[in-house]
């Protein structure tokens, strides 16, 4: 009766070769990061039953071994007006300076030459805050604002290492909301930009300084079970696949992901592959296609402290008006004054008969307006708790330093994944201002 569909069945035609390329998952030889030539290599002599030969590679440009990371190699500085010549020219207020103040420092450290060099740095740490195995490191702005220095101290932990500001001076475990960057600046930035519209002072913020590793992200899941993790890294594609690989990670599953540079992002897990469109990236589509279960409920994020307050899950007025935001918590205003007001005149027995009426006339205007807007914000009751929430910056901007400098983006951004430069070329680059390096 014209009420049913039919779905062809999907047939793929493989070698052994492309079988193995296209699933290594299935292999228990590979391992995350591993060529899959070599996993082909690996897996057919053991079919054939050959010895695999270990060839010796000659290496022509060996890598020094580096020195392990030592907060003490550096001088700290704690001083308000010295991180404050870092901090102005991004944007970054007293306010927010003081917010922020015990979680950054300015560093000096001598070069090999006996020159002396500082940076703003940011420590970066594990959950449990114990030592400071690394540190996100800037410059001194150049004429345009931007830093001319971008990296990490030699020796830097940057897989385990994040920048953790925990405002909130509670325990990481009982936190409800973490907010996740690629830079410090990004994170103070979009404090500044939100704190009056939403309660940040319970929520803690994280740096990843760069491309964030699968064991940042296990770290902090497993520290913070409960909380709600919001994804705010920079809007181009690598931020986007820093999201979609937390979200993977959070609900524990073996994948690999791949950026084409035709624009295309590959998802391989659980024997599946998918290919998203990132000129088109629309998070929660790419969520339920890979079947993960992050209900998006219907009220606004800045409304998720006020829903965490409530008395009675399935009722909308039981929380606490402190946290209301927009039109409705001045719709609630006037309703609380009008409703004292309404109290005092119909106890005092002073009020002529007439002006009571007009007050409850008032009060009943005022009750109608307050449910109004609160099913405007709650058109269903808000039983559905949100775990993860994808929030980058606005479209106009690369990433929430850049919107807070009202800095749009002007040409189209570069696609790769963000990279820091080396503590080693440090000196170099302090002084030439010109000199790329790649992580």
């Amino acid at each position: 009766q014209g009420k049913c569909c039919f779905q062809p069945p999907e047939r793929k035609n493989y070698n052994i070769i492309s079988f193995i390329k296209e699933h290594p998952h299935l292999f228990a030889d590979y391992r995350i990061g591993m060529s899959l030539d070599r996993l082909v290599n690996v897996v057919c002599h053991k079919l054939l039953n050959q010895p695999l030969e270990e060839r010796q590679t000659r290496i022509l440009d060996p890598i020094k071994e580096r020195k392990p990371f030592d907060i003490n190699d550096y001088q700290r500085d704690y001083d308000a007006k010295q991180v404050a010549r870092f901090l102005i020219p991004r944007g970054i207020n007293q306010r927010t300076q003081e917010i922020f103040s015990k979680e950054m420092f300015v560093t000096t450290k001598e070069g090999a030459d006996g020159k002396r060099f500082k940076n703003i740095g940011f420590p970066l740490t594990q959950p449990d805050g114990i030592d400071i195995i690394g540190l996100e490191q800037r410059g001194y702005p150049n004429k345009d604002g931007n830093s001319a220095y971008k990296g990490l101290a030699a020796g830097s932990d940057a897989a385990n290492g994040m920048w953790i500001a925990n405002i909130s001076n509670m325990d990481i475990k009982d936190v409800k909301n973490i907010y996740w960057f690629e830079s410090a600046y990004d994170a103070m930035a979009f404090f500044q930009l939100n704190y009056r519209d939403r309660n940040l002072y319970d929520s803690v913020f994280v740096s990843t300084s760069g491309s964030p590793s699968k064991e940042q992200f296990n770290q902090m899941l497993k520290a913070a079970s409960q909380a709600t993790h919001h994804l705010c890294f920079d809007r181009d594609r690598s931020g986007q696949v820093f999201a979609v690989n937390f979200a993977l990670t959070q609900q524990g599953k073996f994948f690999t992901t791949t950026l084409g540079d035709n624009g295309l992002l590959k998802v391989s897990t659980q024997g599946k592959t998918h290919n998203f469109n990132m000129d088109n990236f629309d998070f929660d589509a790419v969520m339920k296609a890979l079947g993960i279960n992050n209900p998006n409920p219907s009220y606004p994020p800045e409304w998720q402290d006020y829903v965490d307050s409530l008395h009675d899950k399935n009722k909308i007025y039981s929380g606490n008006p402190d946290f209301m935001v927009g039109d409705a918590y001045k719709a609630y205003c006037k309703y609380e004054s009008l409703c004292e007001q309404y109290y005092d005149e119909s106890h005092s027995g002073l009020v002529a008969p007439d002006d009571l009426a007009d007050t409850k006339a008032k009060l009943i205007e005022a009750t109608e307006q307050y449910e109004a807007e609160m099913k405007k914000v709650f058109p269903v009751p808000p039983t559905v708790e949100r775990k993860i929430v994808y929030e980058p910056c606005d479209s106009r901007y690369k990433d929430w330093n850049d919107q807070l400098l009202d800095k749009p983006i002007t040409a189209k951004v570069e696609q790769e994944s963000p990279t820091l430069k080396s503590e080693e070329r440090e000196a170099e680059e302090v002084q030439t201002q010109s000199r790329g390096f790649r992580r």
